[in-house]
């Protein structure tokens, strides 16, 4: 577990006053340590990635093998460009 996605996800156990709809443009480590946290919050969060084989494989295991191993995504939905 990478410590500053899990300290920072450690800060954010709240629930968001009012959920938000997320966009995440991006499927290296930053955001997908950034697309945790929304989600994490109580966001719904649209992540967004290279490549539809990328897409695919975020969408059915829920994790980012290649930048950010470890870690489930609790992601509404994913998106290739």
């Amino acid at each position: 577990m990478a410590a500053s996605c899990g300290t920072v996800a450690a800060m954010t156990t709240a629930p968001a006053r009012s959920p938000k709809d997320v966009a995440v443009i991006g499927a290296g480590s930053y955001g997908t340590c950034l697309a945790i946290l929304a989600a994490s919050a109580g966001h719904r969060v649209d992540f967004w990635c290279r490549g539809a084989a990328a897409a695919a494989e975020l969408e059915a295991t829920r994790e980012n093998k290649l930048y950010l191993p470890g870690f489930t995504l609790p992601l509404s939905k994913v998106f290739a460009e």
